[in-house]
């Protein structure tokens, strides 16, 4: 099993998301959560060197003495993740719960998941947009494509509601595992292709759906690559984009030849919908 580092960083008025946003272009990290002053960070061992700290302090423009790192045995890491993750809801949608929660939701959907080391729990602002969002787009038989796929919950999701088949892609190796156990434990029955890599690794083939919930450098440099992913009359879904960037990717989309149909803001985030 893999060993970790926790990195803890102190801070005082600045904002969590936006800071987690800028740390999460920059750094591996795997996880990031929140603390009164503090932001509290995971990577795996065969990412972090002994400079790391001096380089996160110098990014951040804080005192070095503010981040502290020590190794944390996986097994202990899993343990907390799992201790502090609590059920989402989205509105009578979904709800996101882990197998040891109750599974005693009034939602019209409900999707398990094994909280590990992947990005996409629901916690966050921008993927619970994304399944808010998801709620009013026709999967019905369609071909999707779930680009930085994470945990893969967008694509159960989209699985639930009827997509026909399923390519997902992410960088993180351990992202394919996970992807894979959730898409089993939801008993999704759309086919899936599971991918490892960027969107190199993708064909360009003509997907219906395109969701991608990843960070704004992403998506400043894909615009042009996702249109030739996507069919005449798709739907494409954005965020991991905070609203100061919104005009910025609003624009490279437009100019791409996309055109924006709508935009849903939640605390410092925003998702946009977009059709070919």
């Amino acid at each position: 099993m893999q060993d970790y580092y926790q990195v803890i960083i102190s801070y005082q008025g600045l904002n969590f998301d936006f800071v987690a946003e800028l740390l999460g272009q920059v750094f591996p990290f795997e996880g990031l959560e929140d603390g009164e002053g503090t932001i509290t960070g995971y990577l795996q061992a065969n990412e972090y060197s002994d400079d790391l700290c001096e380089r996160v302090a110098a990014f951040l423009n804080i005192d070095i003495s503010n981040v502290n790192a020590t190794k944390l045995p996986y097994t202990n890491y899993n343990a907390q993740w799992e201790a502090n993750f609590s059920p989402i809801e989205v509105h009578d949608f979904v709800a996101i719960r882990a197998e040891f929660h109750s599974d005693d939701f009034d939602t019209d959907h409900i999707i398990t998941i094994r909280p590990k080391m992947a990005f996409g729990t629901g916690h966050h602002a921008t993927t619970w947009m994304m399944l808010d969002a998801m709620r009013s787009i026709d999967f019905k038989d369609k071909l999707v494509f779930d680009f930085g796929a994470g945990t893969g919950i967008l694509s159960v999701m989209a699985s639930m509601l009827g997509a026909n088949a399923i390519v997902a892609n992410d960088i993180q190796v351990e992202a394919m595992d996970n992807i894979r156990e959730h898409y089993m434990i939801n008993g999704c029955e759309s086919s899936i292709n599971i991918l490892h890599g960027g969107l190199e690794v993708v064909e360009l083939n003509t997907f219906d759906i395109i969701l991608a919930n990843i960070n704004t450098v992403v998506l400043s440099q894909s615009a042009k690559d996702l249109k030739k992913r996507l069919k005449n009359g798709g739907i494409l879904l954005l965020s991991g984009i905070l609203e100061e960037k919104e005009s910025t990717i609003t624009s490279l989309y437009q100019a791409a030849g996309f055109v924006l149909q709508d935009a849903k803001h939640r605390g410092d985030w925003c998702c946009l919908r977009f059709n070919h």
